[in-house]
């Protein structure tokens, strides 16, 4: 588990942009301990495998 600064290092945004996630419930899933947010390593790295986008057949074809 770590500390919200951790997580924006980790996926590379902004903390505005961490804290907008955790706002409207689309990023990964935080732990509350008084007025800090912790997270933990394996929701990061679930949402941020959620975030990634598949090739068409088509699009890798092109590619080749």
């Amino acid at each position: 588990m770590f500390y919200s600064a951790p997580a924006t290092a980790l996926a590379k945004v902004q903390p505005s942009t961490v804290e907008d996630w955790r706002k409207r419930g689309t990023g990964p899933a935080p732990i509350r301990m008084g007025t800090a947010y912790f997270y933990e390593f394996s929701d990061v790295m679930a949402f941020m495998k959620s975030l990634k986008k598949e090739r068409s057949r088509e699009a890798i074809y092109h590619s080749i």
